[in-house]
């Protein structure tokens, strides 16, 4: 079903205040990033990559970083006979009998029990974000990728620094709610899609025990949770949040607007506190318990179905929208 016209339903335009700094910071940031890569593309201190004839990228290191890797230089002529060559992979398949790139399973593997063993906190989110997204971001190659891949690696560090057991399900929870809020906004699923977010832990539950279930469970709570007060923070207000829930009773049905009106009303600056507190305990803030109590197990599809309507209405229908304010707010360091 296609989503209503924002002009019906109320919604507020996009040059809030507040979202248009939002924005401005964002677009400052990415000149920063642009004004880098200009800087040191062809500057021969920095990694170089170039993309050869068959299609795949050789990344030319610096001296003073390519030396770090003499000791891999020397396994690769023990093993080969001759020197590394561009094109060649840096760590190779020690059981090969050509130059292939090391199993990423196993790399994966040995980096994250190399991080582990470390015993380092940030050791270990670095690594855990790296395998999660398939590259490291440092100083000295963020030239190399894009504005959206930093954030994406910085918002999983972010995640795994502070995490708990549910952190090995984020990426799994996250990906498939970035899914289902998409395919809700453009029709292509109906309600029920956001309680199939409730599979991932029946399904660990079943692979494995019952401690991974509440594990992935606390992980989707979490996400859903993250995704809803990241939207949250853009500067939407009481007006953008009716917006909302009405596209949720328009798009699909009155029963599931009330249960997103109910996960809206913390968000909203009421001139009424009493009546929040009264829901919401005496901080008059949203808790995980607090949905629980109110909704049960439609708690994270409620946060769904109120998180599409912010899309479908402040968003543009532009699941992007989402991902750039939760990689915002993962950013702030009182988020």
């Amino acid at each position: 079903m296609a989503a209503p016209d924002r002009r019906e339903v109320g919604a507020a335009p996009m040059s809030k205040p507040r979202r248009a700094r939002s924005l401005a910071a964002y677009e400052r940031h990415a000149e920063r990033h642009a004004a880098l890569v200009a800087r040191r593309t062809g500057d021969p201190r920095f990694a170089q990559r170039t993309i050869l004839a068959d299609g795949s990228e050789c990344v030319t290191l610096p001296p003073h970083v390519g030396g770090l890797f003499s000791d891999q230089r020397e396994r690769f002529r023990a093993k080969f006979g001759r020197d590394i060559e561009p094109g060649d992979p840096v760590f190779f398949d020690p059981e090969a009998d050509t130059p292939v790139p090391y199993p990423p399973e196993k790399l994966n593997a040995a980096l994250l029990a190399a991080a582990e063993k470390s015993g380092d906190e940030l050791t270990i989110a670095l690594v855990r974000a790296a395998v999660e997204v398939g590259y490291f971001i440092t100083d000295e190659n963020e030239h190399l990728y894009s504005v959206q891949e930093i954030d994406a690696y910085e918002a999983a560090v972010s995640r795994y620094l502070d995490a708990g057991p549910e952190a090995e399900y984020y990426a799994e929870a996250i990906d498939e709610l970035y899914d289902i809020v998409s395919a809700l906004v453009d029709g292509d699923a109906d309600t029920a899609a956001a309680r199939a977010i409730l599979d991932l832990p029946r399904r660990v539950s079943y692979e494995e025990d019952e401690d991974a279930a509440e594990a992935a469970y606390l992980a989707v709570l979490r996400c859903t949770l993250i995704l809803l007060f990241a939207a949250s923070r853009a500067g939407i207000d009481e007006v953008e949040l009716q917006a909302a829930t009405a596209w949720v009773s328009d798009t699909f049905g009155c029963e599931y607007a009330q249960r997103a009106a109910v996960v809206a009303i913390p968000l909203c600056r009421t001139k009424d506190p009493a009546a929040q507190q009264e829901l919401f305990g005496k901080s008059g803030e949203l808790t995980v318990g607090d949905l629980l109590d109110l909704l049960g197990d439609e708690s994270a599809p409620a946060m769904i179905w109120l998180v599409a309507g912010l899309v479908a209405t402040v968003g543009d229908g532009d699941v992007n929208w989402l991902r750039h304010v939760v990689h915002e707010a993962l950013d702030d360091e009182d988020f």
